[in-house]
């Protein structure tokens, strides 16, 4: 899972990453479109993602200063 990804030169794991995103007023936002795929619900994301799909990435993204992805 999640907590075994590590990123050269940031925390540790990807939730102590999410953490620090989070208390920097990061938004996130799991895409709905993928949930199948990954084998996900809505109810399975943790506190503070949110679900959207494509338009309503889209509309974020082109409003925000920064932004990360990751597949």
């Amino acid at each position: 899972g999640a907590e075994k990804i590590t990123l050269k030169g940031m925390p540790k794991t990807l939730p102590e990453f999410i953490t620090i995103m989070q208390e920097g007023g990061a938004k996130m936002i799991a895409c709905s479109a993928a949930f199948e795929m990954a084998g996900v619900t809505e109810k399975d994301l943790i506190d503070g993602v949110e679900c959207g799909g494509v338009a309503s990435f889209v509309a974020d993204a082109q409003e925000a200063d920064v932004v990360l992805t990751f597949c």
